[in-house]
């Protein structure tokens, strides 16, 4: 039997499998966010053939995770201040529109039960710094999770599309600043209290809650706050 790697996959296919094991690699630290490597050290990284990895580049450089310089070679996106100034300027326009909606249709029951584990994240992880990759993984996991139920209240598949893509670059940023004392118990915190307003049925104090807590987030990402 070939091997995933040998080519006899259709060319769709290998193409996302290398998009896809480029993510995960760089997320797990094998790839380091604002290093330089060729395309076929980055073949090698991955296990994946040299044309579907030149293919998911294009993807991947249209999408901001890497960028490719003329004789020199591929370099691994880094979080730069401008883009997270753009990238939250946006969150809070979409996610508070989406809040808003929320209230309207919003399922209490689902927001009583991540209610529930964000408290109770935010009791088991007081004082702790998050500074490993799966510590920062599980909770960021979890801090994505109220977000993208407000982005959902939106039904808009282009919006879902963009948010995945701008949370999965965050996510990223936990990682590259993680050395900077990031901790995620005051997002657990400010999670709660946003939580507590929309059972509380407090659409005002909900929106108040979530506009602070991501004025609040942006600095921490960045480990100034």
């Amino acid at each position: 039997m070939k091997s995933p790697s040998s080519g006899n996959k259709p060319r769709q296919t290998l193409r996302n499998a290398a998009y896809h094991a480029f993510i995960d690699h760089l997320f797990s630290g094998d790839i380091r966010p604002g290093s330089m490597v060729s395309q076929r050290e980055l073949c090698e990284i991955l296990d994946i053939p040299l044309n579907p990895m030149r293919e998911a580049l294009k993807r991947l450089e249209a999408e901001n995770f890497v960028k490719l310089i003329p004789q020199r070679g591929i370099q691994i996106f880094g979080i730069e201040e401008e883009f997270l100034a753009d990238a939250f300027q946006l969150r809070k326009i979409l996610e508070v529109q989406g809040l808003r909606i929320f209230f309207q249709k919003g399922d209490t029951q689902s927001v009583q039960d991540l209610y529930d584990r964000t408290k109770a994240a935010s009791d088991a992880d007081r004082g702790r710094k998050l500074s490993d990759f799966q510590t920062i993984t599980e909770s960021a996991d979890l801090d994505h999770e109220m977000h993208l139920m407000f982005i959902g209240a939106l039904e808009n598949n282009i919006i879902d599309e963009m948010m995945t893509r701008i949370l999965s670059k965050l996510r990223l940023s936990r990682l590259i600043f993680r050395l900077h004392n990031y901790q995620d118990i005051r997002a657990f915190q400010e999670h709660v209290a946003i939580l507590e307003k929309i059972l509380a049925d407090d659409e005002e104090g909900a929106v108040q809650a979530l506009n602070d807590h991501l004025d609040g987030s942006r600095g921490r990402i960045m480990g100034i706050a």
